[in-house]
């Protein structure tokens, strides 16, 4: 019997999901392969030339295509772009994976029964709900993610109305604000795109911007923001809202330490986390 280490098990099923897309597209290129699996394109090359040695797929100039036509093993991968894709099948990718659990298990930390909560489409506060426990929450929320999470027996969760996004698990639209408008929130959790001192909240929709601003305005409690290291210190092109807005702010222990510093100068209170591997 042959054991293998994380990583080595990590890349044999990354290749494996891999060569099920390959297998369910027939024909496809290494830039499509990156964006729906949310890989680097570095990683998805490299894993495709190992595949290639094996005989599994076959390179021609400009793309990949299967060997053989085979069904997937699970549900295929649906195409970049489908809701299904970006709701129920979308996940962090595995090295982000310890970060951001811990990140959600934090911030669920700073729920209380009783909290009435706003959330927005990002899939880091998604994850929050599975550390909800037994508490009595009531979370609202436009994101689409939330259907994929297991929830405790006493979160009720409601959704905002308002129009998909072809490419984002979120609702968003005149309907969505309209009706953020009509609550009246003890916290709020938010993801952000990009967060630093002079530029405050950003996101990369601009429908986005509308519902992180409303959700700020309509919170009147804890302004939570999760975030991975990598958000701190970037700048996107919508504005969310100002550092002012929020009062806690949870990342991870890659993020910009003089960054964090700043933040904390503004009178955010700031938790890293250490991501449990």
């Amino acid at each position: 019997m042959i054991f293998m280490n994380n990583t080595q098990d990590n890349i044999q099923k990354r290749r494996e999901e891999i060569l099920d897309y390959i297998n369910y597209r027939k024909q496809t290129n290494i830039n499509e392969i990156a964006e729906v699996l949310k890989l680097s394109a570095i990683t998805v090359r490299r894993d495709i030339e190992a595949l290639s040695s094996e005989n599994k797929v076959m390179r021609f100039f400009g793309g990949v295509k299967a060997v053989t036509i085979s069904t997937p093993k699970a549900s295929p991968i649906s195409e970049s772009g489908s809701l299904a894709y970006h709701t129920l099948i979308a996940k962090p990718p595995l090295e982000k994976q310890p970060a951001i659990f811990e990140i959600a298990r934090t911030a669920a930390g700073l729920i209380d029964d009783g909290d009435v909560v706003l959330m927005n489409n990002s899939l880091t506060a998604s994850y929050v709900l599975e550390y909800l426990g037994d508490k009595s929450v009531m979370v609202v929320t436009n994101s689409l993610f939330t259907l994929a999470r297991s929830i405790g027996p006493n979160v009720k969760l409601c959704f905002l109305g308002g129009q998909t996004q072809r490419d984002r698990a979120g609702l968003v639209g005149g309907m969505a604000v309209d009706t953020l408008s009509r609550i009246s929130a003890t916290k709020c959790i938010m993801g952000i795109d990009g967060i630093d001192v002079l530029s405050g909240l950003t996101c990369k929709i601009l429908e986005e911007s509308y519902i992180n601003q409303r959700i700020i305005q309509q919170t009147h409690g804890k302004r939570i923001v999760v975030a991975e290291g990598c958000r701190i210190a970037e700048k996107s092109a919508f504005y969310s809202g100002a550092l002012n807005d929020i009062s806690f702010l949870v990342t991870d222990n890659s993020a910009d330490t003089t960054e964090l510093s700043s933040f904390i100068n503004c009178g955010i209170t700031v938790q890293v986390v250490h991501p449990r591997l």
